[in-house]
């Protein structure tokens, strides 16, 4: 299960790129970019909320000049979720078509069952990586506000019964590290990759979180250092299974 990382880290120094597919996401994860409070970037900072202002959905042309110059491109939005491009299906057909390899991050809530069965039917094998950050809908819920957890996890599913390559991503904190061992057999046994994603995240910052500025407190490391994330990029994620 180590390659997982490998080939992530790998790409990156060959022919890949990734990119902010659009600028919508539906969720308000509480230590995304999108939730960050303006004055903690000073004076002109550039928060996730000023980039979403001056963002867009990423027009075809673009995507095709893009798969023209990279074989390998990762859908990992910084500010937002690839699957509410309101035209995902038709780009992805064109890389399956053109042979480029792709590879999408998203929250898997928000999307009927229709898109799923579409965007599983593309012909190319894709590797797609939900975050879920617990087992329930409450768990799920505490970091990735207005998460659907049983919408997202029968997405995942779902993709589990295709030819595409489906992992599970789990940031550990304190309040969903003693669901990690209970995720890893699920995974395990729908046959789907388990990655923990050790985070660097911190507590006691403001964010903006249902239109209001709020202290943030409720979301704490993990208790388990083995857990804990560190600066270097190399042991900032690790795979767990």
């Amino acid at each position: 299960m180590n390659q997982f990382y490998k080939d992530y880290i790998d790409v990156q120094l060959r022919n890949s790129c990734n990119i902010d597919f659009t600028s919508k996401c539906i969720l308000q994860c509480v230590y995304c970019q999108r939730q960050a409070w303006d004055e903690e970037f000073g004076v002109g900072g550039a928060t996730g909320r000023n980039k979403v202002k001056i963002s867009s959905d990423m027009p075809f042309e673009d995507f095709k000049k893009i798969g023209q110059t990279f074989n390998r491109m990762h859908l990992c939005g910084q500010i937002s979720d690839p699957i509410y491009h309101p035209h995902l299906i038709k780009y992805l057909r064109y890389a399956s078509a053109n042979n480029i390899r792709m590879q999408i991050h998203t929250n898997g809530t928000g999307k009927n069952l229709q898109f799923w069965k579409d965007l599983y039917s593309i012909k190319k094998t894709m590797r797609i990586v939900f975050g879920i950050d617990g087992t329930d809908q409450k768990t799920a819920n505490i970091h990735r506000v207005g998460q659907n957890f049983h919408q997202s996890f029968k997405a995942m599913l779902l993709g589990a019964k295709s030819h595409h390559t489906i992992c599970w991503q789990f940031i550990p904190f304190e309040h969903n590290e003693h669901q990690i061992e209970r995720a890893k057999d699920i995974a395990h046994k729908y046959n789907i990759q388990f990655i923990a994603l050790k985070s660097n995240r911190t507590t006691n910052r403001y964010i903006f979180l249902h239109n209001k500025k709020t202290l943030l407190y409720w979301v704490k490391p993990p208790k388990d250092p083995s857990l804990a994330g560190n600066m270097s990029v190399a042991r900032h994620i690790k795979q767990v299974m």
